[in-house]
């Protein structure tokens, strides 16, 4: 199976990536979908772009599409904010599908961001680095792709510094 996968679109035109997609069998999305004037946490636009342009976007792929929120995509945190995904998308938040016989499981939770200490609009995905470890925890055994917004193998100088475990499930 040949998996396209990518992140952070932010205002990148979805589009560029359609003369890849016919040689692939499905798609990731490792979070960061929301263009940036769609970050606030309660913009409506952010629906709006979700439910128009990203959707109509996803129904052009025509493949299935696994995807994950990530630090920006505030409006996704809200899990009242309910999104009519396209029908070839299976939006995962700390959880896991079978496609072809591999378990996929996705999760958006990346630890704080130093940079972001002063930034109303940062992303609550971002958590402390003990919620990360625990949200981590939660990843099942036996998964074949692990979709993270999140690198889980820092050096070990990084993870001692952010207080992380090692990533090893």
């Amino acid at each position: 199976m040949k998996i396209l996968a990518t992140s952070d679109l932010h205002n990148t035109n979805p589009d560029t990536l359609l003369p890849f997609v016919s040689s692939f069998d499905c798609m990731i999305i490792a979070g960061d979908i929301l263009p940036s004037g769609c970050y606030g946490h309660y913009n409506q636009n952010a629906k709006l772009y979700l439910e128009g342009p990203f959707r109509s976007w996803c129904k052009k792929i025509a493949k299935p599409i696994f995807l994950i929120a990530g630090n920006h995509d505030l409006y996704l945190v809200d899990e009242s904010h309910k999104i009519a995904w396209a029908e070839n998308v299976t939006y995962l938040r700390d959880t896991a599908v079978t496609y072809n016989g591999l378990k996929i499981y996705g999760t958006p939770w990346c630890h704080w961001h130093d940079a972001n200490k002063h930034n109303k609009r940062a992303g609550l995905f971002e958590v402390s680095n003990e919620t990360l470890n625990d949200k981590f925890s939660m990843i099942p055994a036996g998964v074949d792709i692990l979709i993270l917004h999140e690198n889980p193998h820092l050096h070990k100088a990084e993870r001692d510094k952010l207080g992380l475990k090692k990533f090893s499930k």
